[in-house]
Parts: C-alpha cells; structure tokens; sequence
C-alpha cells in the first residue's frame, strides 16, 4: 500500500473462482471495492479482507435492473467508478446438432448481456481515465467442437469490448484478458501430469487485471490480451 487515495472498482463474479484472487490483489493495493456475485456468502468471506473498504452486493446480472441497482448502490457508496472487472461467465457444451436455442440464449445471457447489463449504467458514472476489463477465452478464436454455444458468447464479448473501447477512448479505455483453463482442484484432477503446464495460475491473471486498472497502461486500449497454457490445440484433453 502507498499514501495515494483509494481507487473505487467494481468487480463482478467475484464469488467465482477467480474473483477471489483479484479482490486479494486489489485489497493489498489499498483499492476500495464494490464486490457483485450470487453467493453472499463467499462475498461476506471476501469483504473479510479489508472490511472498511469492500462492500458486497448479491445479484444476478442477467436482469438489467439487478445491474442498474448494483451501480447506483457503488456510487452512493464511493462516488465515481474508477473501473470495472467483469469476471461473470458460465461454461457450456455440447455438439451442435444438440444443443437447443435455449442453452444458446443462456451462454450469450451470461457471458456476453451481463456485460453489456452492468457497463451500460456505468459509463455515465466513471472516473476520468477509468479502466473496464473483460474476460474471455481462447475458444473465442479458436473453438473446439462441442464448444459452439460458449465460444460464441464470448466472441460476441470480445467484439463488443472493442467497440466499446473506440466509443469510450476520450475518457475511458477497455480491454479483454483471455486465458485457458484457470490452475484449481477440478482442473488438476482433469489433467493429472498435464496440469503443471497447461493450466494458467488465477493469481497471475488477478495481477494481470490489476496492472490493465492502473493508470500506468493508460495508452491501452481495445487490447485482447493472451494468457494461454502450454498446450496443442488439436489435443482432445481440452474437449
């Protein structure tokens, strides 16, 4: 920590597996949090770290309204937004020819609209040289098969995130980080020797984050920024 004034950040899924390593590096950067996710109690074991600067709010961000009351509770709280981590997502899979419209409409609901749901309201309330990021995945521009309906989500996020990264520039910048699969227990039991060098460790990826929020990457803008393991495309541990 150092003797500059808090910055205010919004962080989204933060009851997901990665969020508790961004909210662990932005707390020890002295930041103040606005933490949005489904299990309050995850959050309520997060807002532990640093209670005098992190707040909670549980909800789901497929509804506008949830997201529109999420964003006027943070700034009643800490003023302007000095940015965003939207780390929502749900993993979907299944060939094509069987996957109905409706897992369809729930991937782009949750890896694409929640985006668009919470960043909407916020655009008006952001910091001058605020910073947004987004998170995707390699399957964006390179799916597998069986994977059509979760890379198209997030394809259509990343697309969106460079247009909103043109429309914001003279105040404001957006980038997307995309990763492969993040190092946990499900993974490693998965991939057994593989582990070591396919996996992408979260607490890399949190400081990632951390360093695209900061003023210092100020000239960055509409980037995608590659995380990706050690490993073939063409190999069927992935599928």
């Amino acid at each position: 920590m150092n003797n500059r004034e808090p910055r205010n950040y919004i962080v989204t899924g933060a009851s997901g597996l990665l969020g508790k390593y961004v909210v662990n590096v932005l707390a020890e950067h002295g930041e103040r949090l606005f933490i949005i996710g489904r299990v309050q109690q995850r959050l309520d074991e997060l807002q532990g770290i640093a209670p005098s600067r992190i707040s909670t709010y549980s909800g789901d961000l497929t509804d506008p309204s949830v997201a529109q009351e999420a964003v006027s509770i943070a700034v009643k709280s800490f003023g302007n937004i000095h940015g965003l981590v939207h780390l929502v997502g749900q993993f979907a899979r299944g060939p094509i020819r069987a996957t109905p419209a409706t897992q369809y409409i729930a991937a782009f609901d949750t890896n694409f609209l929640t985006a668009v749901n919470i960043t909407q309201p916020l655009l008006s309330q952001l910091a001058s040289n605020a910073s947004l990021v987004y998170m995707s995945s390699f399957l964006a521009h390179d799916p597998f098969e069986g994977m059509s309906a979760y890379a198209a989500s997030k394809a259509a996020l990343v697309a969106w995130a460079k247009a909103l990264a043109m429309e914001i520039r003279s105040y404001a910048r957006a980038n997307v980080v995309s990763t492969t699969m993040l190092d946990d227990q499900h993974a490693r039991s998965r991939l057994g020797e593989k582990a070591r060098e396919c996996l992408i460790s979260p607490m890399e990826v949190a400081e990632m984050i951390a360093h695209l929020l900061s003023p210092q990457t100020r000239s960055l803008n509409g980037a995608v920024i590659p995380m990706y393991g050690k490993f073939c495309l063409e190999d069927t541990t992935f599928r």
